[in-house]
């Protein structure tokens, strides 16, 4: 074997037990309560956070009081969220944003009886303003996620060609309201956040961009999608979330990053 096929080798393998860990370990470890609920918070990130609902379920277990949130890219506030029976249960208090307009009357039906919860129509953009966000005509037969994919990115639209071939000629351009995140927190009052819950379809980093990482309202534990980020943006997006003080876990296709007061 030649020593690029050897490397190549050895990064398959080592992908594959990361695989192996992320989806068969780490799940078995997170349903073993008695020992999570010894596991100091640094070293159960390590061994059990293993997708965004199992540590949004043990950040409520661990704190003493309601947590405060904000979720960007809500969709519904049902399908595959991750905050949404947390929010309920544990009496979080928070904001939603959601831009399609359909998709944020859902939202807000969703959460008419839950107080403290607000939601707003809005994208997070990079300027007060408005923009195009391009979605999917749904029809009978289709995933339940292809709601969950609008974006400001055609392209990132266009990833999920694989799963439904007739995607592109389904996109439907939306005209949407535009506010940068720090306008947003000033209009809506929000002066810290515990949680912020980022899934804005290949945006994710662009929003982190504009969390002022001093400022009292950047959270505490953050959750982002980072399967659309590419290497380059992902690499860079850690790099800057390290540098603030956060620890990165990857809980793929999302990530945690925390920071301890």
């Amino acid at each position: 074997m030649s020593r690029p096929d050897a490397v190549q080798a050895v990064r398959q393998a080592r992908f594959r037990v990361r695989l192996w860990w992320q989806f068969s370990v780490k799940p078995r470890l997170a349903r073993r309560t008695w020992l999570t609920g010894r596991l100091p918070w640094r070293i159960w990130c390590r061994l059990c956070a293993w997708n965004a609902a199992t540590v949004i379920h043990e950040l409520a277990r661990r704190s003493d009081r309601p947590l405060t949130f904000v979720q960007i890219g809500s969709n519904d506030g049902v399908l595959n969220d991750p905050l949404h029976d947390t929010i309920r249960a544990r009496h979080w208090s928070g904001l939603l944003v959601e831009p399609i307009p359909r998709l944020f009357e859902e939202l807000t039906a969703n959460y008419r009886d839950v107080p403290g919860v607000r939601t707003a129509n809005v994208a997070i953009g990079r300027t007060d303003g408005a923009a195009t966000m391009y979605a999917v005509d749904r029809r009978p037969g289709d995933p339940d996620w292809v709601e969950q994919i609008a974006s400001l990115d055609r392209d990132v639209v266009l990833r999920h060609t694989y799963a439904m071939p007739d995607l592109e000629g389904r996109i439907v351009p939306t005209e949407v309201e535009t506010v940068r995140l720090p306008s947003l927190l000033t209009r809506e009052g929000i002066a810290s956040v515990d949680v912020m819950h980022i899934d804005a379809e290949g945006a994710d980093d662009e929003v982190i961009r504009q969390i002022d990482m001093a400022a009292p309202w950047a959270p505490r534990y953050l959750l982002y999608e980072a399967k659309h980020l590419g290497v380059e943006r992902y690499l860079s997006n850690r790099s800057r979330l390290r540098a603030a003080g956060y620890t990165v876990v990857s809980i793929w296709p999302d990530e945690l990053a925390y920071r301890r007061p």
